[in-house]
């Protein structure tokens, strides 16, 4: 016996759409690429943060600013403030951000930094986010604007867009788009990202407001993505292109600073190699004073209390030389400079000696 079984026609591609797939919008979005290059631009991955020291873990120079109506850096590494100290606080886990308390200026508050090539940039559309938020009750000024220079007195801005931020963290994305005709400056001038907690030009004297996670990626993320955290070394080392702080004295504890030798008897040279390539040539920063430093070799030891030079300097390595307040025997012994342990000598903990390429 034959049985003939009839069913209507159905429409394979309409009743696959209809599936249930275990996956939400954001899923449902990956399944609509098709490729893996796709796949990774939709969610971030092989993202580059161009800012550097954006989750505020190096601070080389210390941990507390100070407010002055310039800018100034200070504190945290890449990191100008203006009109406001910029300094190191941290959350219940321990990672820092940056804690920015106002000076008594009628006029606006920020920080800024400056990302190097700006060129690199032309012809793309980026994302700036970061966190952000005040204990203090300021947040109706909130601000962030970038430009590049494009002569030494002018520039074009990519992005200014005003926000309020409340008393708890939050996140602020804002996407841009630098154009392929943008004219750069040829000089030392990179791209300025400034971040306002006050664009008012209210003296919000001793207020504060706080800034965290601070990243520019490529890409068009109106939302911003997971914050791309380096470790601490990778960080260290993006940043000493910039300023490289060599040594600084610690209380009580006596810290050598390098190998020398005597040129003449009243010329002590000191030879540094830095630990990464430098952007430019630095310049020589350095706390020194009475018996900050000293010196010894050759059955011999001397105090150092003059002003150190730069000779010779490249991006590389540099000489230093000074004239030691006490004199060896004899030109061309080899020497070993250190900072003084004396706890009755203020160099103990002011002597340090530092090296800045900064944009």
């Amino acid at each position: 016996m034959t049985v003939k079984v009839s069913k209507s026609a159905i429409d394979i591609r309409t009743e696959l759409s209809e599936l249930k797939k275990p996956s939400g919008v954001a899923g449902q979005e990956l399944l609509k690429t098709n490729t893996l290059e796709q796949q990774q631009t939709l969610i971030g991955v092989n993202k580059v943060n161009h800012i550097i020291n954006g989750d505020f873990q190096i601070w080389q120079r210390g941990t507390t600013g100070s407010a002055v109506n310039a800018f100034n850096m200070v504190s945290a590494d890449r990191w100008y403030a203006v009109r406001s100290s910029l300094n190191r606080e941290t959350d219940t886990y321990g990672n820092p951000y940056a804690h920015m308390v106002c000076g008594s200026f009628t006029d606006t508050n920020y920080i800024n930094t400056r990302i190097e090539n700006p060129r690199q940039f032309a012809g793309k559309t980026l994302t700036i986010q970061f966190y952000m938020k005040s204990d203090d009750g300021m947040g109706a000024g909130g601000q962030v604007y970038i430009r590049n220079y494009s002569t030494s007195n002018s520039w074009q801005v990519h992005l200014s867009k005003n926000f309020v931020y409340g008393n708890t963290w939050q996140k602020y994305a804002f996407t841009f788009h630098i154009p392929e005709s943008t004219t750069f400056n040829t000089g030392d001038y990179g791209l300025d990202i400034f971040i306002y907690g006050n664009n008012l030009a209210v003296n919000y004297n001793n207020k504060s407001y706080d800034i965290k996670d601070v990243q520019l990626v490529e890409g068009d993320y109106p939302k911003g993505i997971e914050f791309i955290r380096r470790s601490e070394g990778e960080e260290l080392a993006l940043c000493q292109r910039y300023y490289y702080e060599h040594v600084r004295g610690v209380n009580g504890s006596r810290t050598y600073v390098g190998p020398g030798d005597f040129y003449t008897t009243t010329q002590l040279n000191l030879h540094i190699s830095f630990p990464v390539t430098m952007r430019t040539t630095p310049t020589l920063v350095q706390g020194n004073g009475t018996n900050y430093f000293g010196w010894w070799g050759g059955s011999q030891n001397g105090d150092i209390s003059s002003t150190w030079t730069l000779f010779l300097p490249n991006r590389n390595v540099t000489s230093l030389y000074v004239n030691p307040d006490n004199d060896p025997s004899s030109s061309g012994i080899g020497a070993r400079i250190y900072i003084k342990d004396d706890s009755s000598v203020s160099g103990t903990t002011n002597a340090f000696l530092a090296f800045n390429a900064e944009l």
